[in-house]
């Protein structure tokens, strides 16, 4: 009997056990690992610090149960095993994965999809100052804190406006741009105040904003942005980052109320302590055209910890949620190829969609071969996408009910 393990419940992660169950024998044992008992839907992150008017009840059960998909449900009835555990250590000769807490698994196959964490490019201060931008406690957090800033300026009669600074351009940046802006104006209107309490600051350290999407696409998100107060600071490289203030490589320092950190993220750098693993030089794991990690016949990776160079722009594949996905699809097969002694298929990487949420039921979206739409209706797609993931992971009936659960409660934050 055949022993699949895979470390790691993100989106690459959850398709490769979906997909394997799916192609493989019945016998095949197929076990997934991770330190959550939930996965999360990341995509849905800026929604949650922006969310508006939620009772809480201490724990924000609400809106964690929005985002938070638990593994039993995802595996209800699939025979998948799952295991709440966190992998410390593989010994890739024995063919065995030691948890924290000193238990073994062993597998046949492994696939490794950790993740990643928030990459502060060695700028100084991030990790003590900013507010990260990666778990569902740290949209939490920032939600929580502008409540609170903007409280504080009620009652103390402040007539300034709030300054917070985010530091990231790229879509996550931007995504969390909008829609916290238009979030203080609801909280703005809810206490009626009528001068603007909070202005936002953008910085790209770039020439421009989304360097890779076309000029007409980055306009029409960069008009947006404007119209919702955001302040564009591109050529904005950042020196440090101390208390409520950005230092910039030009010497200037810029005050604000937070400072929030959305540039990027980099490999779980627990990778480093797993075992014998070759990584690149920003500590992602090198895999060959099957996604098979060097040096390692029977271990694949994915997701946001694979370097895989796409052959037409010999640039790596940036690390989307649909394409970890894909790259699940295409490690289960293969799998199946290496146990029927047929030959592997080689992965092909297609990123050429994407849609960008850009505050309330406004997106921009870049569908392919040049296809691009703005508005509404952009919005009405992005959230047609992401009711097919759920439906993709999920029993179709509790698909539907965490959709409109996340979808009754984002809906106030437009």
């Amino acid at each position: 009997m055949a022993r699949v393990l895979i470390v790691g419940g993100g989106f690459g992660g959850i398709r490769t056990a979906l997909r394997a169950r799916k192609i493989l024998s019945a016998e095949t044992e197929i076990t997934l690992v991770d330190k959550n008992a939930a996965h999360l839907f990341t995509p849905s992150l800026y929604e949650i610090a922006s969310a508006f008017d939620i009772p809480s009840d201490g724990f924000h059960s609400h809106l964690r149960r929005a985002v938070l998909l638990p593994y039993v449900d995802i595996f209800e009835g699939k025979n998948i095993q799952f295991v709440q555990a966190d992998i410390q250590r593989i010994n890739f000769q024995e063919q065995i994965a030691l948890t924290s807490g000193g238990h073994q698994l062993g597998y046949d196959f492994l696939i490794l999809g950790v993740g990643s964490r928030v990459c502060d490019f060695g700028v100084s201060g991030v990790r003590d100052y900013a507010y990260q931008f990666k778990t569902i406690e740290d949209a939490l957090l920032v939600n929580q804190t502008i409540m609170e800033l903007m409280a504080h300026a009620v009652r103390t009669g402040r007539y300034q406006p709030l300054k917070i600074l985010i530091v990231g351009a790229g879509f996550t940046g931007i995504e969390v741009a909008g829609e916290l802006a238009l979030f203080c104006r609801q909280l703005a209107r809810k206490v009626n105040v009528k001068h603007r309490m909070v202005i936002f600051y953008l910085f790209e350290g770039g020439p421009k904003i989304l360097p890779n999407v076309s000029d007409k696409e980055r306009l029409a998100i960069r008009k947006r942005l404007t119209r919702l107060g955001v302040v564009v600071m591109e050529n904005s490289k950042i020196e440090s980052v101390m208390d409520k203030s950005l230092k910039l490589k030009n010497s200037h320092t810029i005050e604000g109320d937070m400072v929030v950190w959305t540039a990027g993220v980099e490999p779980d750098p627990h990778v480093r302590s797993m075992g014998t693993i070759q990584l690149t030089e920003h500590g992602k794991i090198p895999v060959d055209e099957y996604l098979r990690v060097r040096d390692h016949h029977n271990t694949f990776a994915v997701g946001d910890i694979v370097e895989f160079i796409d052959e037409h722009t010999q640039r790596p594949v940036p690390g989307l949620a649909y394409v970890a996905s894909d790259q699940g699809e295409v490690v289960a097969e293969n799998i199946r190829n290496v146990m029927r002694q047929r030959p592997l298929k080689v992965y092909k990487p297609y990123y050429d969609v994407w849609i960008a949420p850009v505050g309330g039921k406004y997106a921009v979206a870049h569908l392919g071969q040049g296809i691009m739409l703005s508005g509404f209706m952009a919005w009405v797609i992005r959230e047609l996408v992401d009711l097919r993931y759920f439906v993709s992971v999920l029993p179709f009936r509790k698909a539907l009910i965490y959709f409109w659960r996340g979808f009754r409660i984002f809906i106030r934050n437009d």
